[in-house]
């Protein structure tokens, strides 16, 4: 969905954008937090969900500072693309990291 700021050439554009990002923010929050459960042993969950919070902080930092620089050093369009190519090739790479996995509620 980054890749549709880079592509926006007004307000209400830009404002219809950040609400589906928001609503898909929204919808798949939940279910991350619900497989970093899912995938830890009880006795661990508080330490599974620190770390997922750190990676959570240190990427977002990490990602902002490598946004800003194209940004800066490039262009609006070069940052919101750069973010898509690396959005889409993290889920490829989640993908292929887990092809069996399962919600172990649907078993």
């Amino acid at each position: 969905m980054s890749h549709a700021f880079a592509w926006s050439s007004s307000l209400s554009w830009a404002i219809g954008i950040f609400l589906a990002y928001g609503l898909y923010f929204g919808l798949t929050e939940g279910v991350e937090k619900a497989w970093v459960a899912d995938m830890t042993p009880a006795a661990l969950r508080g330490t599974a969900f620190g770390v997922y919070n750190a990676a959570l902080g240190f990427g977002g930092l990490a990602a902002s500072l490598i946004f800003g620089a194209i940004w800066t050093r490039v262009s609006p369009q070069a940052a919101f693309l750069t973010g898509a190519c690396l959005a889409l090739a993290a889920s490829l790479l989640l993908y292929l990291a887990f092809p069996h996995a399962k919600n172990s509620r649907h078993e």
